[in-house]
């Protein structure tokens, strides 16, 4: 049986994924900067659900 990570379901508007996608353009060239932007999805959506995480770490081109 697989483990449910969330039983959340996730409901980002695209205000948000805008704001997200914004901030890992400004940082998608330098990886030490991978926790500052964690920092500020935090910040935008006041979580971070497994498709966030995901969404940041497909920009910043790292490991999930």
């Amino acid at each position: 049986m697989q483990k449910k990570l969330s039983t959340l379901p996730f409901k980002g508007t695209p205000k948000q994924k805008a704001l997200l996608d914004e901030v890992i353009e400004q940082n998608k060239h330098d990886k030490s900067r991978l926790m500052a932007v964690v920092q500020e999805a935090q910040e935008i959506y006041g979580y971070l659900p497994i498709e966030v995480q995901s969404m940041i770490a497909e920009g910043m081109d790292v490991p999930l």
